[in-house]
């Protein structure tokens, strides 16, 4: 079969699936009405079965508005996740770039600490900067926020979708997503982990798969906001008298702005996709075609289909959004807010490790900023964290003598911790207090059963 037959055959089998969703949409409008004139027959039920028929109807009136097939192809492929086999494979490839992940960052600070600091000596580090040690607490209080930001975006969200906070899920569904965001290559593994924690916790199908779209999202718009206004802003505050760091910077710099046009054009892309049925369907179909005739594509038929999955998943989301304004706006700002304190992190460990006094707003700004061009400049790298580019990008930014100087190598180590590895500790504390709640009700219900057992002999 040649490439425009097949191309051919696509688009009809894309016509023949739109006119499909908009048969059932217009059925779906008449379940509403249907919806509407049983809600008069709920009133005059008993008042203890009030909320929980409200809280199903709520989810499935969301659900109305989401493509039902999209919804079972995304539930179907993230418990593909869960299943043993996959997981047990899973967990072992986590677990090999951790641990290469650990010792690229031993090997970096240990090889600046003999440079640079001749050893690592707590004693005098300690001595050396007394009090100054306390703004680590407050390095500390950024990372709290930074976690409860995200959990209020997902309490927002569940409540605009079922009419009750869930805190706890909330809590639960932000961190794991942020820890297997973290040690999955190119932070991958978060989005089918709070698919299946909400779909566990009891959320209908199009409400599991939606919300992690819409935070993910609301985080590009917000994330890409604040680096284009810092970048403008900050980065010719970078440069400085001395030619060979300035080119050195300026490398650096590129790089970080290839990062960002990359991570931007991705959060513009799925914007315009999820904002109308025919540019969204129109921009994926050329994406396809052009990714065939460079055969970056190998099966066109597969590559369409899956991209006009994600294209419904992201109007559902989008559509969500449009909606619920209010909810849309609260999860900016938590997103905003949540950005700014994680940003804001080497600020304090350029506080506690150095011996200047003065607290400047452009020394944040300064400090916000490289952060940023770090963070930016190791989108390229697959490992989880950026790790290597993250390292050497800090070491050389936040190693000038107006900021850690010296004391580069143990406020690389201090940040890392702050801002990566005390995430995955985190995470990894949840997932094992999962496991043994998960245990404990297990144990319980087979209590309960053996002593039914007895009880009915």
């Amino acid at each position: 079969m040649s490439k425009k037959q097949e191309e051919k055959e696509v688009e009809q089998s894309e016509e023949m699936l739109t006119q499909k969703v908009d048969d059932e949409s217009s059925a779906l409008s008449s379940c509403e009405k249907n919806e509407n004139s049983s809600s008069e027959v709920l009133n005059e039920t008993k008042e203890e079965t009030i909320d929980k028929s409200l809280d199903t109807i709520e989810q499935e009136a969301m659900d109305v508005d989401f493509d039902k097939e999209v919804i079972e192809e995304r539930i179907a492929e993230a418990k593909q996740t869960e299943s043993p086999q996959k997981k047990k494979k899973s967990q072992i490839t986590n677990a090999i770039f951790l641990i290469i992940n650990i010792v690229l960052m031993a090997f970096i600070v240990s090889g600046f600490m003999s440079e640079y600091s001749n050893g690592f000596d707590l004693g005098l580090i300690v001595s050396n900067q007394g009090s100054r040690l306390w703004w680590l607490l407050a390095g500390l209080l950024m990372y709290v926020i930074f976690i409860v930001a995200e959990t209020g975006m997902f309490t927002s969200m569940i409540k605009a979708s079922v009419g009750k906070r869930k805190p706890y899920l909330s809590y639960r569904v932000s961190l794991l997503g942020k820890y297997y965001d973290n040690i999955t290559p190119f932070s991958v593994g978060g989005e089918p982990v709070q698919i299946m924690e909400l779909s566990k916790a009891g959320m209908s199908a199009g409400v599991a798969t939606s919300l992690p779209i819409i935070k993910v999202i609301v985080y590009n718009l917000v994330n890409a906001s604040i680096i284009f206004v810092s970048f403008i802003f900050g980065m010719p505050m970078m440069f400085s008298s001395d030619m060979i760091s300035n080119f050195l910077l300026l490398l650096l710099n590129f790089v970080a702005i290839i990062g960002f046009i990359f991570t931007a054009l991705v959060g513009i892309l799925f914007i315009l996709i999820g904002n109308g049925k025919i540019v969204g369907r129109g921009l994926a179909r050329f994406l396809v075609k052009a990714g065939y005739k460079l055969r970056i594509v190998k099966n066109y038929r597969t590559a369409y289909n899956k991209i006009m999955r994600t294209v419904r998943e992201y109007q559902n989301s989008v559509a969500f959004l449009q909606k619920n304004k209010g909810t849309m706006v609260k999860c900016i700002l938590l997103c905003f807010l949540q950005l700014v304190a994680y940003y804001s992190i080497p600020f304090f460990v350029v506080l506690a490790f150095t011996s200047t006094t003065e607290v400047t707003f452009s020394l944040w700004f300064m400090c916000f900023v490289k952060f940023l061009v770090c963070n930016m400049a190791s989108v390229i790298i697959p490992l989880p964290g950026g790790t290597g580019m993250m390292e050497l990008s800090f070491m050389f930014l936040f190693g000038t003598p107006d900021l850690l100087g010296t004391s580069v190598a143990i406020g690389l180590l201090v940040w890392r911790i702050l801002s990566y590895y005390i995430l995955i500790l985190h995470g990894f504390a949840q997932t094992i207090v999962d496991h043994t709640v998960t245990a404990v009700k297990l144990r319980r219900q087979e209590k309960t059963l053996k002593l039914d057992e007895k009880q009915q002999k």
